[in-house]
């Protein structure tokens, strides 16, 4: 991406957003309530974390699921 430009994006994956991020915002009911990068958002054991860590537990259980399938298929 070229400087001085810069991207928005949503997602109900966070591993989809924190790679490349520079910061992040996290908004609840509308407002920014944490703002930072992943590492120091994660260390604040906030919101964001709460976020991320559901998040991770979704995405393990689809794929600990999908893993079944295939095994049982």
């Amino acid at each position: 991406m070229p400087l001085n430009t810069g991207k928005v994006c949503s997602a109900n994956r966070f591993a989809l957003i924190f790679i490349d991020s520079d910061i992040i915002f996290v908004l609840k009911k509308g407002r920014v309530v944490e703002s930072g990068t992943h590492e120091k958002l994660y260390e604040k054991n906030g919101t964001y974390r709460e976020i991320f860590n559901a998040s991770a537990r979704s995405l393990n259980l689809d794929l600990i699921s999908k893993t079944l399938e295939l095994k049982s298929a």
